[in-house]
């Protein structure tokens, strides 16, 4: 059993296949891996590594979409989560990560912009 720490996250990743249609209602029913990674001590670098072998992608081909959801006012909007200034920083620096963040991944051109995801 793993001792509790307050810095330790538990991601949810899911590979993106094109025409699945993936209900976010319960995330428990998403089709997806679970990471766990220290947001004070791991980098972006680390969260691409292990990633990327959790889902066989090349690095240089991995792209990782960071999804938020306001519940707010019921909108959802994405970004690129491994650009390149952000691989050294922490993940507690790089983004607001949280216990229930989805990460998307795909194999393609992690340079490209973001509407061509």
């Amino acid at each position: 059993m793993e001792t509790y720490s307050p810095d330790t996250l538990y991601i949810r990743v899911v590979k993106y296949v094109e025409g699945e249609a993936y209900d976010f209602r319960s995330l428990d029913k998403l089709p997806c891996q679970v990471i766990a990674v220290n947001k004070k001590e791991d980098k972006v670098a680390k969260v691409e590594t292990i990633v990327a072998g959790l889902f066989d992608i090349p690095l240089d081909k991995l792209v990782i979409l960071l999804r938020h959801e306001h519940l707010f006012n019921q909108t959802v909007r994405s970004e690129v989560y491994n650009m390149e200034w952000r691989r050294e920083k922490t993940i507690d620096d790089a983004s607001r990560l949280d216990h229930g963040t989805v990460l998307f991944v795909e194999e393609g051109n992690p340079k490209a912009k973001l509407e061509e995801y």
